[in-house]
């Protein structure tokens, strides 16, 4: 009698180990998914507070753009998608505006500047010697067209015309020097 007692005991005790076995969870916590707030548009430090506060990960990039700086541009995963808690999201944020650089060779050197001010730019004037009419853009730094950060300088060429040398042969040193000069 006491082999199938200790027998019955031993199937007993198989089977209880079996089942905890089974139904443990072998300290994996469940894992939770979130879904993706849509956060483009948003200041980058208000798009990374509602990120973390869904348990998500922010990593930034930065990109230059047409929007405010520091405003997500972009993200991915893409909102409403479904994730992993602590998942990464990468947010592009804007760095600096940008616009393109107007075109105005062959202006006058104020309308050159008011040109350049009026799309965010300031103005370099480089005065050089020229056939074209005194005060004329000849080239400007970054070219027409061109994206800039705005607040960003274009130098501007500006013809200072040709300057008549006065016939000085045969005067004394002294006399031709501040002739030449006054040219």
């Amino acid at each position: 009698l006491w082999p199938w007692l200790l027998l019955l005991l031993l199937l007993v005790a198989g089977g209880l180990v079996a089942a905890w076995l089974l139904t443990r969870d072998n300290g994996h916590k469940r894992v939770s998914t979130v879904n993706v707030p849509n956060v483009v548009r948003l200041q980058q430090q208000e798009a990374v507070s509602r990120l973390n506060r869904r348990g998500l990960v922010a990593r930034i990039s930065t990109r230059s753009g047409s929007a405010p700086p520091g405003t997500v541009v972009a993200q991915d995963p893409n909102p409403g998608a479904n994730v992993t808690r602590r998942s990464v999201v990468t947010l592009a944020v804007s760095s600096a505006q940008t616009s393109s650089v107007p075109n105005v060779i062959g202006k006058t050197a104020p309308a050159a500047v008011q040109a350049l001010r009026a799309k965010g730019f300031s103005a370099q004037m480089v005065n050089v010697a020229s056939k074209q009419t005194q005060g004329t853009v000849l080239a400007e730094t970054p070219g027409a067209g061109e994206r800039v950060a705005r607040g960003s300088t274009v130098t501007i060429r500006i013809s200072r015309g040709l300057v008549t040398v006065p016939d000085v042969l045969g005067q004394p040193h002294a006399t031709a020097s501040v002739a030449v000069r006054r040219a």
